[in-house]
């Protein structure tokens, strides 16, 4: 609660926050069947919305665990405006992460 820690610092709070999400879209995946939750409309819409979220809050090695799982749901569905996307995001996560061996991988797997 903000009101109960106003010594709390805007980079503690932005934390918090990430975390909040993350946890929310976790749990909302998990309680989802296979066939729903590994489907393109929910790779292109929530799990690449979490992958952001750990890309933002500086978790790498997230970041590209699920935009590998995407990848496996792009390939799997065929799905062009899928990879469209991932590309995208894997531009955000070299930007961030050039030298970092699992954003490098990923990247070969895309092209």
């Amino acid at each position: 609660d903000l009101h109960s820690f106003p010594t709390r610092r805007s980079s503690d709070l932005y934390s918090c926050e990430h975390s909040k999400a993350i946890h929310l879209l976790v749990n909302a995946l998990d309680i989802m069947p296979s066939s729903v939750r590994n489907s393109e409309w929910m790779a292109s819409h929530y799990h690449i919305q979490l992958a952001i979220i750990h890309e933002k809050a500086g978790n790498v090695f997230d970041a590209v665990r699920l935009a590998s799982q995407i990848h496996d749901i792009a390939s799997q569905t065929r799905s062009e405006r899928l990879r469209a996307d991932l590309k995208k995001f894997h531009g955000r996560l070299v930007r961030k992460w050039p030298e970092n061996e699992n954003v490098i991988a990923l990247g070969e797997a895309l092209a």
